[in-house]
């Protein structure tokens, strides 16, 4: 399980044509009590 905190994930792929696509993203993990909206 990560810590709570900030991340950021880097990625890259090379395709077997040998093309480069690369990006990222963000995300946050908070620990503590859950609350789960009713659907």
């Amino acid at each position: 399980m990560l810590s709570s905190g900030n991340y950021q994930v880097d990625w890259t792929v090379l395709g077997n044509d040998g093309h480069k696509m690369s990006g990222n993203y963000a995300f946050v993990v908070k620990h503590g009590h859950e609350h789960h909206a009713s659907h």
